[in-house]
Parts: structure tokens; C-alpha cells; sequence
């Protein structure tokens, strides 16, 4: 087995991600404050992750794409991960302006956006990424 490098935001920390993946044979982490994204994977691959809650918030503040440009400014190969039902949250914004935003990120800004149900699967799909 090959080692799996990953670089985690310490903002990252109440998610429990970053628990789940140290605890993973082969993996190491390294647990700073990242310019851009969330994890930064085998030192070539940036990922922003969203919560649902997260995503609207980001699309209410006007954060989303500022976090995206940077992100696209710092690595080459981008991901976004959205986990959760972003169209399920306690904010009441309409369907609409949230695919939009989803829209403009994969259309536009031309990132991936690939979807989790929550954190042991984000986790699942970082290793999984790491492996490719």
C-alpha cells in the first residue's frame, strides 16, 4: 500500500473528517491553515467541502465564489464536495438560486461538485480520490 498524503484545514476539525482519515492505515495528515480549500490531496489536488447548511450560507454571504476562485488560483486539479441535501436546509432560499449556484460552479467555473450523504461517506470519497 502506497502512503496518501493529505493537507487539512484546521477548520476542518469540528467536522471530524480529519479524525476519520488519521485513523486510516496509510494515510498522513497534516492538520493547518490552507490558503484555499479544505484538503489538499498527494499535494496536487484541492478540495472545498461543503456542508448543505454550509453551501446556502455561502451562497447568502457571496463566499462561494470568492472561496472557489482562490482555490482555482492555488491548485490546477479542483473538487468540490457538497454534503448533504443543500436543498433541505433551515435557510428558505427557493431551489432555484441554490442550483444556480451549483450550475455556475460546475458550468462557469468549470470545478467538479460531487455529492456525499455525510461525513464518513466525504471521508470514503477522499480516500478514494487519493487512490486514483
Amino acid at each position: 500500500m502506497s502512503i496518501i498524503s493529505f493537507q487539512a484545514d484546521y477548520r476542518e476539525n469540528p467536522s471530524g473528517i480529519p479524525q476519520i482519515l488519521s485513523k486510516t492505515e496509510g494515510v498522513t495528515l497534516s492538520v493547518l491553515c490552507l490558503s484555499a480549500g479544505d484538503y489538499i490531496v498527494n499535494g496536487t489536488i484541492g478540495i472545498e467541502r461543503k456542508s448543505a447548511e454550509d453551501l446556502v450560507q455561502s451562497i447568502i454571504n457571496n463566499r462561494l465564489f470568492d472561496q472557489i476562485a482562490r482555490l482555482k488560483r492555488s491548485v490546477s486539479r479542483l473538487l468540490l464536495i457538497i454534503e448533504g441535501n443543500p436543498y433541505t436546509t433551515a435557510h428558505e432560499m427557493h431551489p432555484n438560486a441554490i442550483r444556480g449556484a451549483i450550475l455556475s460552479v460546475l458550468i462557469s467555473w468549470q470545478v467538479p461538485i460531487i455529492f456525499s450523504k455525510d461525513k464518513k461517506d466525504t471521508a470514503a470519497l477522499l480516500l478514494t480520490i487519493a487512490q486514483q
